[in-house]
C-alpha cells in the first residue's frame, strides 16, 4: 500500500489531469478549427507555441497539485494551492491563445498582382503613436482588402519605395489599404485564365480549400487564378468568381509554373 501522502498526491492529480485534458483540448480544437483551419494550418505555424504551451500546462499543472496537495493540510490551504496553480496554467493559456491570435490569418489584401494573406503580427505602423491605431482582425475568417495605387509623383511614393526596400511591403501596411471593389479589375489583369495545366487535372488530383467554409464551387473553369503569397509561399493560387470577382478558394498550384503541385 502507497502513504497516504502518496495516495493524496495521486487522486488529486489525476483529478486535475482529467480537467486539464478536456479543458485544453476543447480549446486547441476550437483554435485549430476557427483560426488555422487548413490549408492555413499548414502554411502557418502560429498553432505550434499554443501546443507547447498546452503540452507543459498539462504536465506542470497536475505535477505540481500532486506534490501540493494532501490530507494533513488544512482544506483552504489546498484550495487556496490549486487555486494559484490554476491562475498559473490560465495565465500560460492565456499567452499561447494571444500568440495564436498574433499569428492567425486575418486579411487577405490584393496587392498589384497578387494575393497576399497578413496576419496581426505582420503590421507595420507608420510611427509608434500609431501602434494602437492597427485594424482589429475579425474573430475567425478572412477580411478582404486592396492595396491603393501610388504614382510616381504622389509625396509618399519615395517613403513607401523605401519601406518596400526594407522588405515591408505595402500589404503590411494598413494606411495604404482600401476597399477591395476600387482595386477588384486589376484582378483580371494579373489573372490566368484556365491555366493550361487545368486541362490535365484528374478528379481527385488536387484540394481546393474553400475560404468559406461549405461553400460549393461547382466547376473549375468558371474561375481565374491569382498568386497567392503566405509568407514564404508561393506555390499557391486563390480562384476567384469570374463574375463577382469575389475570391472563394484557394489551392496549392503555382501559378507561374505549368502544372499543379
Amino acid at each position: 500500500m502507497f502513504p497516504q501522502r502518496i495516495r493524496d498526491g495521486l487522486f488529486a492529480g489525476g483529478v486535475h489531469l482529467l480537467f486539464s485534458v478536456i479543458v485544453l483540448s476543447c480549446v486547441y480544437i476550437l483554435v485549430k478549427r476557427t483560426w488555422f483551419i487548413q490549408p492555413w494550418g499548414q502554411l502557418m505555424d502560429g498553432s505550434s507555441l499554443l501546443l507547447m504551451v498546452i503540452g507543459i500546462d498539462v504536465i506542470c499543472g497536475p505535477l505540481l497539485t500532486g506534490l501540493v496537495v494532501h490530507s494533513a493540510k488544512a482544506r483552504w490551504k489546498n484550495l487556496l494551492d490549486i487555486t494559484v496553480i490554476a491562475c498559473i496554467q490560465f495565465a500560460a493559456l492565456g499567452y499561447g491563445l494571444w500568440t495564436a491570435w498574433q499569428a492567425k490569418p486575418s486579411w487577405l489584401i490584393f496587392e498589384t498582382d497578387r494575393f497576399v494573406v497578413v496576419r496581426l503580427a505582420d503590421l507595420q505602423a507608420p510611427d509608434s503613436e500609431d501602434v494602437l491605431k492597427k485594424p482589429k482582425p475579425a474573430f475567425a475568417g478572412l477580411q478582404l482588402k486592396a492595396v491603393s495605387k501610388l504614382s510616381p509623383d504622389d509625396p509618399s511614393f519615395l517613403s513607401s519605395l523605401n519601406l518596400s526596400l526594407q522588405g515591408i511591403p505595402p500589404a503590411y501596411r494598413p494606411e495604404r489599404w482600401v476597399d477591395y471593389s476600387a482595386n477588384s479589375l486589376d484582378v483580371i489583369k494579373s489573372a490566368q485564365r484556365q491555366p493550361t495545366w487545368l486541362e490535365r487535372i484528374r478528379v481527385g488530383e488536387f484540394i481546393a480549400h474553400p475560404l468559406q467554409p461549405g461553400a460549393e464551387l461547382g466547376n473549375l473553369s468558371s474561375f481565374i487564378f491569382v498568386p497567392l503569397q503566405v509568407g514564404w509561399h508561393t506555390d499557391w493560387v486563390v480562384l476567384v468568381d469570374h463574375a463577382s470577382l469575389q475570391p472563394l478558394a484557394v489551392m496549392r498550384a503555382d501559378a507561374w509554373s505549368s502544372a499543379p503541385k
